[in-house]
């Protein structure tokens, strides 16, 4: 039997035995197989999965964070709004398309920009083709064929985080 929920104000030895009820009732029960669930009993415990009768698998929708980037043309990618931190301040990236027309055939890094410049403060955060480094977080890897055919390997990002330091205005003096 499943023991009654906890109230407010139990003691500390009613828990254990609530507590120690439960986990003998899960030792008790026994799952099932059934539509659509499968049950393997192995050395190393008991394995639940979906069972598929016919063959066929589900399929899933795919779930882009920020920043998804499909290919319009052969000309063209269209990048979804994305999340930039910059040091703590969230802003967002517009959504935007870039031409590959210029890009030359072979791999290259599509990647957020984000900088601090004296005497502005934060810029704008943009995206450009560059290198992975500090100041330039990889958003998808974009393959171009000698053909002219452009692939998009996605990056799963949620929020494009930069920590970015300039040097203190006070140890320049010294």
């Amino acid at each position: 039997m499943i023991p009654h929920k906890l109230t407010h104000g139990e003691k500390i030895h009613s828990i254990f035995a609530k507590w120690n009820s439960l986990i003998d009732y899960l030792y008790r029960s026994r799952p099932v197989a059934g539509p659509g669930v499968k049950i393997s009993r192995t050395a190393s415990g008991t394995v639940f999965s979906a069972a598929s009768t016919t063959g066929a698998t589900a399929v899933l929708p795919t779930i882009f964070g920020s920043f998804k980037v499909t290919v319009t043309d052969s000309s063209q990618l269209s990048v979804s709004e994305g999340f930039v931190n910059i040091n703590g301040q969230t802003l967002i990236a517009a959504s935007r398309k870039i031409g590959t027309a210029d890009l030359a055939p072979g791999e290259h890094l599509l990647c957020v920009y984000a900088d601090i410049v004296d005497g502005v403060g934060l810029i704008e955060p943009e995206l450009l083709f560059h290198e992975f480094d500090a100041k330039h977080y990889p958003v998808a890897k974009i393959t171009k064929n000698t053909d002219g055919n452009i692939r998009v390997q996605q990056y799963p990002v949620t929020v494009a985080t930069f920590i970015i330091a300039k040097p203190c205005i006070y140890a320049r003096v010294s």
